[in-house]
Parts: C-alpha cells; sequence; structure tokens
C-alpha cells in the first residue's frame, strides 16, 4: 500500500555542514563539503511536492546571513522559527532556497530537530533529537525526512597464485581513508532507515583475522561461512530506478573451474570496475539503486601491485612474500590528486566573502 501510494520516490540531498573556523554553525545547502565546511548530516528530502501528498508534506524555506556565512530553516509561513532572532536573513544566492519534508512521523522518515542559539543568531539541525537541547541552545520545531550515509567502494589486487585476485571493502562516512595499497573506485549514498519502495540490505566482512578481505552483499545475513555475523551494517535502497539514482551490479565470485577463488561480493558499475577485475567469474547476483557521489583520486599511479608469477608453495612463504611486496607501498611517496571521472556535480562554493565558484564534471553513466 505504501509503494502504490507513493511510488517512486523523487527525493534530492540536503547537506548539513559545519563550519572549520568558530564561531560553529551551519550551513544548509545542495553543495558538497570542502575545506572550510565538513559534512555533518545528509538528508534526502521531497524537491517539489509529490501529487497525493498535499495533506502530508509541509514546505520549508532555506536563508543564509553573512559577517559570518550560516544558514536557517524555517517552515513556510513562519516567520522567523525563533522570536528573539534579530538577523536579516536573505534568500539563497543560486539555487533552490525550499523543499518539502513531513511535519509529522509518515512513511518512516527520521526525527529532526532545528535548534537556535545567539551571538551571533545560528540555527542547527539535530538527528535523533530525543532529549533536550545543550545548554545556551533552544529548541525551534521539528521535521521528519530520510537520513543517508555516504560509502567509499575501496579494492586492491594480490599477486598472482593468491587465493584472490582482487579484495573489497565498503567504508562508511564521509572521508575515504587512503591506505596504500587499497583504492577507491567509487562512492554512493544510501538511505539509513527504510523509505517506501527500498530493500533492506547487509554487508558482511570476513573476521580481522582472515588475511585476504572479503565482503558479502545481501538481502538476508549469512550465518555461516566464514562471514562475521557480529561485524555488518545495513543500508536501504530501491531495486528500480529512482531520479538521480545509478544502477550498481551486486556480483559473486564464481568457485568451481581452474581459476576458482574465495567467495566474495562486490559492486560494480559498468565501464568503472569492468576494465579492472572482470573476466568470466564475476556473475551478476541482482541490481540496486543508489545515488552516486563525487570522489577524488588520491593514488599515484605507481601503487600498483604488479602480478607476478611465483614459486612458493606453504602459507607461511606465501604471507612473507606478500608482506615483502606490502613493503614498497609502506615508504612515502608523492601523492598525486585528480578529479573523478565518473562523477557528475555541481560544486557551488561559498567563500567568506560570499562569492560563487562554480564547477563542473562530466558523467560516464546514466541517471535514472
Amino acid at each position: 500500500a505504501s509503494t502504490q501510494k507513493y511510488g517512486r520516490l523523487d527525493l534530492i540531498r540536503l547537506n548539513i555542514q559545519k563550519s572549520s573556523r568558530p564561531p560553529y554553525r551551519e550551513r544548509f545547502c545542495w553543495n558538497d563539503a570542502d575545506d572550510r565546511w565538513q559534512a555533518s548530516l545528509y538528508l534526502y528530502v521531497f524537491p517539489h511536492l509529490p501529487p497525493g501528498l498535499e495533506q502530508c508534506l509541509r514546505r520549508y524555506v532555506l536563508e543564509r546571513a553573512e559577517n559570518p556565512i550560516r544558514s536557517r530553516l524555517r517552515w513556510d509561513g513562519q516567520q522567523k522559527p525563533q522570536r528573539r532572532d534579530a538577523t536579516e536573513w536573505k534568500a539563497l544566492r543560486s539555487g533552490r532556497n525550499d523543499f518539502w519534508a513531513f511535519p509529522e512521523r509518515t512513511a518512516n522518515a527520521q526525527e529532526l530537530a532545528v535548534d537556535w542559539t545567539s551571538g551571533p543568531d545560528r540555527y542547527r539541525i539535530i538527528r535523533h533529537p530525543e532529549s533536550r537541547p545543550e545548554a545556551g541552545w533552544l529548541r525551534c520545531f521539528r521535521f521528519f525526512a530520510y537520513p543517508a550515509t555516504k560509502y567509499h567502494i575501496l579494492y586492491r589486487d594480490w599477486p598472482s597464485g593468491a587465493p584472490v585476485s582482487t579484495s573489497y571493502r565498503i567504508i562508511s562516512g564521509h572521508l575515504c581513508p587512503v591506505q596504500r595499497p587499497w583504492r577507491c573506485a567509487f562512492a554512493f549514498f544510501a538511505l539509513d532507515e527504510q523509505a517506501p519502495g527500498t530493500n533492506k540490505y547487509f554487508i558482511q566482512k570476513t573476521p580481522q583475522s582472515e588475511y585476504y578481505p572479503r565482503i558479502r552483499i545481501g538481502m538476508t545475513p549469512a550465518q555461516c561461512g566464514g562471514w562475521d555475523p557480529h561485524d555488518q551494517f545495513i543500508f536501504y535502497a530501491p531495486d528500480m530506478p529512482w531520479p538521480c539514482t545509478a544502477k550498481f551490479n551486486v556480483q559473486y565470485k564464481m568457485r568451481g573451474g581452474p581459476d576458482a577463488e574465495l567467495e566474495q561480493n562486490r559492486l560494480a558499475i559498468a565501464d568503472i570496475l569492468a576494465p579492472h577485475a572482470c573476466g568470466s567469474l564475476w556473475t551478476d547476483k541482482f541490481a540496486i539503486f543508489l545515488y552516486p557521489a563525487p570522489t577524488i583520486d588520491l593514488e599515484p599511479d605507481d601503487w600498483d601491485l604488479q602480478p607476478q608469477q611465483s614459486n612458493y608453495h606453504g602459507q607461511n612463504e606465501k604471507k612473507e612474500y606478500y608482506d615483502e611486496q606490502q613493503e614498497q607501498y609502506d615508504r612515502p611517496q608523492e601523492h598525486q590528486y585528480s578529479s573523478s571521472q565518473y562523477y557528475y556535480y555541481d560544486a557551488t562554493i561559498d567563500d567568506e566573502q560570499g562569492n560563487d565558484h562554480i564547477g563542473y564534471e562530466n558523467s560516464n553513466y546514466y541517471y535514472y
């Protein structure tokens, strides 16, 4: 019934960011974080009023003030969330300045609260506001939306003869750790709670004692087979195209044949991971649709671990060989920065003087 009522949800990402410079303040915007604004929270909200939900949603307005730059959120028709607010707030310089969200708990949306403090007038958005506001802050109102988490797909190659040719990891968080010889393939956003039309997915990892890390992705957790039942996380995503999502294929490694390897899964996008480690051993398991995220490539080309033929046989000899290979990457090397070729985004950044800088990047995949 919920799926029939809401259909394919048309959602956009609202970024909640906190300033890296005092005083503490937050920015509510559609832009990505930078060196002046650190990511704090991601929310998916409605960009317009869907038909049939006129009685369920409320319009919210974004405003800004300068010296220092900060943001305010109020619901439409409300003059100001806090009557002691004396700042002259203005409309955003560019982009949309409103969105739609639930004023009450509906369709499993999560509760968020807007708090205010003075000196200067500042607002912030709090997730899980079960307790009272912190000292010096006053609660203004609450609303309900869909929080999300950013995930990074990492991979590394192993020399020829290893039980796996490539290992994969999924790391949650805004920042992706740069650890030799791991490299970031791409990043995506997924919902933290189940919205109408989404499924629940489990990501499991091998125990930390496992020398060759692997992951498993499924709609139910595995209770055996070497997967750690206590080391897993969950996200929610649709299995059909939604606006601004991309198709990700969950693939599994074939275990039969002369080139059989240890069981593992991976997330793949056409033309990204396919040239790296496709081959006939990888088979599609199912497809999910996720919100792609911009990434930055930090690793230099000489981090590649070149496959080598080896004549060792014992497990201890194998580990010593791989440890020797790993030592190459522990030495200091010069980092090279280059923009990712996979994603498109509008990188509008407000500096402290209120100027806007707009940059664009081409996309190699399709939006749905």
